[in-house]
């Protein structure tokens, strides 16, 4: 019980921090989001990154994943996956000349071990 309680207290200021969130910070990033029934149980924030001018491509540019998350009940099904793979289909429809999570995206470090285990890295 003290552990629960210790648990909650710190991480008090992160509910507050979630339900303070301001839409502005979306800017003109597209918002994917998958759902089971009418809840949302995951979702991507897809930014765009303009490329080089004088590039043969019509809109040049990448695709950055601002965030990305799977509500826990729903992870280790597909989801997170599925998700990443319809961005990286918008990005290609777009033109685009791929897709990278953006350097403070909070699964960042995860991503980064997955590359050091499979060896990309």
């Amino acid at each position: 019980m003290a552990l629960l309680a210790a648990v909650q207290w710190l991480t008090r200021g992160y509910i507050a921090h979630a339900e303070s969130f301001k839409y502005e910070w979306l800017g003109d990033d597209t918002v994917l989001v998958t759902k089971f029934g009418d809840e949302i149980i995951g979702t991507v924030v897809l930014g765009w990154e303009k490329g080089e001018k004088g590039s043969r491509r019509k809109k040049s540019g990448k695709g950055i994943v601002r965030a990305w998350a799977v509500r826990l009940r729903y992870r280790h099904k597909g989801i997170g996956r599925a998700l990443l793979e319809e961005a990286v289909k918008l990005v290609g429809e777009k033109g685009g000349d791929g897709i990278e999570f953006a350097e403070d995206h909070a699964s960042e470090l995860f991503m980064l071990k997955v590359l050091i285990m499979v060896g990309d890295y």
